[in-house]
């Protein structure tokens, strides 16, 4: 019976022995497990996080872009409008100034009219001083003639002042016949 006994704790001891055997190597086999799954999770996570870097990289790259095209786009608005403002600004300071310029063409135009008919005037004026003057000495020539004809014989006299007289009257623009009779 001992042998049996013996046998019975054998056997107990055996499966104890198994038992804990089997619990050692299912914790190593856990741990195992465990340690690759830790492995696993920490590559994962690492690749996670430099995918993250990726992202955020490629986020700020395209953040970076898309500033940058703004401002591009921006700076070509800003451009464009200035050209616009520019080119209708010039069109309304020529349709402004397009009157001017024919009203100052035109008072030019009307200033060298003037400037001409002035010149005309005075050459005119000139020419009828001129005149006068002529006549002025002429007349003063016949009158001393008829001072001294008046100062000699009668008779000549009377037909030389009545010639000089008709000759004054022509001058004045009066008519011989129709303005007087000699």
């Amino acid at each position: 019976m001992f042998a049996e006994l013996g046998l019975v704790l054998m056997l107990m001891i055996g499966m104890a022995l198994g038992g804990l055997g089997g619990y050692w190597v299912r914790t190593l086999i856990a741990r195992s497990e465990k340690q690759a799954l830790r492995v696993q999770l920490e590559s994962e996570t690492q690749a996670t996080h430099q995918i993250q870097r990726e992202r955020e990289q490629s986020l700020e790259q395209s953040r970076q872009f898309l500033h940058d095209q703004i401002k591009l786009l921006a700076a070509q608005i800003l451009d464009d409008r200035a050209r616009q403002f520019n080119r209708q600004s010039e069109e309304q300071l020529g349709r402004l100034i397009e009157p001017l310029k024919d009203r100052i063409v035109e008072f030019r135009a009307k200033l060298d009219d003037v400037q001409l008919k002035d010149v005309e005037r005075a050459a005119q004026l000139q020419t009828e001083l001129g005149q006068l003057k002529s006549l002025n000495q002429q007349m003063t020539q016949e009158a001393h003639r008829l001072s001294t004809a008046l100062q000699g014989q009668s008779k000549v006299q009377g037909h030389w002042g009545e010639l000089v007289l008709s000759n004054v009257l022509e001058r004045s623009g009066l008519r011989d016949g129709i303005d007087f009779r000699r």
